[in-house]
């Protein structure tokens, strides 16, 4: 069984008058502000990098290592051009080209 209330209101308390809020007043937000040391963006790229490195795929480069350890090995592998090729490319990291 239940029994509704009269009205919608329980009796019991009083009825106050209802008042509307007022506005907060506004702060000045404008000198809050968030600074990020150098050290601290430093140790997120490097999470960052670090996660990146450890999902990367691993790669097998034994095949490609012996193949280039055979031509080393054979005396017609290092020409002069292969010589000076190298030699370009070192200058041009050094950034002397």
């Amino acid at each position: 069984m239940s029994i509704d209330k009269i009205n919608g209101i329980n009796k019991i308390y009083p009825q106050s008058e209802v008042k509307p809020l007022k506005p907060k007043e506004k702060t000045n937000t404008a000198s809050d502000n968030i600074s990020i040391s150098e050290e601290a963006k430093e140790m997120a790229l490097r999470d960052k990098y670090f996660k990146i490195v450890k999902e990367a795929p691993e790669i097998d480069n034994k095949e490609k290592i012996e193949e280039l350890k055979s031509k080393i090995n054979k005396p017609d592998y290092i020409t002069q051009k292969l010589i000076d090729d190298i030699a370009k490319k070192i200058a041009e990291s050094l950034g002397l080209l």
